[in-house]
């Protein structure tokens, strides 16, 4: 009887069988067959070489078949071969597979199985090309959608004002595993992007491009690099302030992230005003330097005479003074903008789904506390997202809420904490509707507890109306002290108890942060 088996990456048969009875000196039929990229899968490169093998006991014919595409070398038949050993090259990029027909003269073993004399065996075989890296380059509209190309040649000098940014997609062929972008003059300056991306322009010059692509096995590299691809001439568009951000290590420092590099000559301290208050309580504080972040020329740092805390509330004013682009555009007056802390997610590289990126609904369950925390509706959607793809979207029904976990493969997920420090829980949220909460009651708010030692009486973000309305906005649910070093899970609660109406809002980018209080 006649057998086929499919080899898919690896083939390797296996030897004998104790149950089996073999007359003493006679050799038993096994099947044994290898490939020289057997443990790689069989992937090769076009016109890479690939060497096919039966060393297997008790063969008395066989016949290797190999489709279109491929090359036996020293043979002047590139189809069939009966030799034991096969050189081959493939010159096209597919998948492909190759056929071995083995007659034996007595009953062989097939992978530890005594089958008959004859056995045919499928070997699968992918090619894939050489590495190939190019890219698509377009302006981003202000609207945030595609706008015009940009011209991909060296020396191509395509001109775009100060502060635009571009939108480089990767174009390659081989399946590189890494890239490596250099982006002269852009913010970044360097990227390993494999996909696409936006790079911000700030600075007036001349820039080059490069990008390499990688693949470590089969081994492939290609380079693209063009000289003068961009030219940056001034803008006659008003500079805008991105951000104000704290600087880390750096605790009596504020950067103002501007839209545009900034002319050092015209950073005055006078021009600028901090106000600082802490649980209600006015923080005296004054400026007494403003210079250009020499590794960030967008960026206006503000040196103030005493430190600043995360548990405070900042706040950067601007009165119109010299403050100008280093092409010449004049800063335009700001009040109050509120300062952000630049923080580090301690659950980044955790187990915890943050971004709900590969999170299913059911791997945030219900916590069976009982009713109203039932009354909820929790999907993990594409809809909105604060970054990556998805965030979760959470609907607290009238008078209802909400008490969930966070599972895989039906385990509990935690994370660790370490008692002694002070950490930030937090989230970015997206309010689509408030409804209509009872004047005078508790206000719908959202609370991560956390267990073990849990903290019954943890701070919690109320959804008000002193959120904005369809914005993503980040939001301190409290300020945590664990009891205990180990390991920990959170329960999240909503409550919308008061609440004769749904609410709805968006979930993402879950954080802990260790920070430092005022005293």
């Amino acid at each position: 009887m006649k057998k086929i088996t499919f080899l898919l990456l690896s083939i390797l048969a296996m030897w004998g069988c104790d149950n089996e009875y073999v007359a003493p000196g006679e050799e038993p039929s096994h099947s044994v067959i290898f490939t020289s990229e057997m443990d790689f899968g069989n992937k090769i490169q076009v016109n890479d070489k690939l060497s096919f093998g039966d060393v297997s006991p008790g063969v008395v014919s066989r016949k290797w078949s190999f489709p279109q595409g491929v090359d036996i070398l020293e043979s002047d038949n590139d189809s069939t071969s009966a030799d034991q050993r096969v050189k081959t090259v493939f010159t096209k990029a597919g998948t492909f597979q190759v056929r071995l027909n083995q007659q034996f003269k007595a009953p062989a073993y097939i992978n530890g199985v005594l089958r008959g004399t004859e056995n045919d065996t499928i070997i699968t075989v992918r090619v894939i090309d050489s590495v190939r890296v190019n890219f698509t380059a377009n302006f981003v509209n202000k609207n945030g959608t595609l706008g015009a190309p940009l011209t991909i040649k060296d020396q191509a000098k395509n001109e775009i004002t100060a502060g635009t940014t571009i939108r480089y997609t990767a174009v390659n062929a081989g399946e590189p595993e890494r890239l490596e972008w250099a982006l002269e003059g852009g913010a970044p300056l360097t990227s390993e992007v494999v996909g696409t991306f936006d790079v911000k322009y700030k600075k007036v010059g001349v820039y080059d491009i490069q990008m390499i692509g990688k693949r470590s096995r089969p081994f492939g590299a290609d380079t693209i690099a063009l000289k003068q691809f961009l030219r940056v001439v001034p803008s006659t568009e008003p500079v805008t302030l991105d951000g104000v951000t704290s600087v880390p290590a750096q605790s009596s420092k504020i950067a103002l992230n501007f839209s545009r590099d900034m002319d050092i000559l015209t950073a005055n301290p006078s021009n600028f005003s901090v106000a600082i208050t802490n649980k209600g309580k006015s923080i005296p504080v004054t400026i007494t330097a403003a210079t250009v972040d020499p590794a960030q020329e967008n960026v206006v740092l503000l040196t103030l005479s005493d430190r600043i805390f995360n548990n405070d509330e900042v706040a950067v004013s601007y009165a119109k003074g010299l403050l100008a682009t280093s092409d010449g555009v004049a800063a335009d007056a700001f009040e109050k903008r509120k300062l952000s802390f630049v923080k580090k997610n301690l659950l980044e590289g955790s187990p915890l789904d943050i971004g709900f990126e590969n999170s299913l609904d059911s791997n945030w369950p219900y916590l069976a506390w009982g009713a109203p925390w039932d009354a909820y509706k929790l999907t993990v959607t594409n809809e909105e997202k604060h970054s990556g793809a998805k965030s979760a979207k959470i609907e607290l029904k009238p008078n209802g809420g909400m008490v969930i976990g966070h599972k895989k493969n039906g385990e509990v997920v935690r994370f660790k904490a370490e008692r002694g420090k002070i950490y930030e829980v937090g989230f970015w949220i997206k309010v689509k509707s408030l409804g209509d909460n009872a004047a005078g009651k508790e206000a719908p708010n959202v609370i991560f507890f956390w267990e073990p030692n849990t903290n019954w009486g943890a701070g919690r973000v109320n959804l008000d109306s002193t959120l904005p309305l369809n914005q993503w906005t980040y939001v301190t649910t409290t300020f945590a002290e664990f009891a205990a070093t180990g390991n920990y899970q959170f329960m999240i609660r909503g409550f919308n108890g008061n609440n004769p109406s749904a609410l709805t809002f968006y979930m993402d980018d879950l954080s802990l942060a260790e920070v430092e209080l005022r005293p």
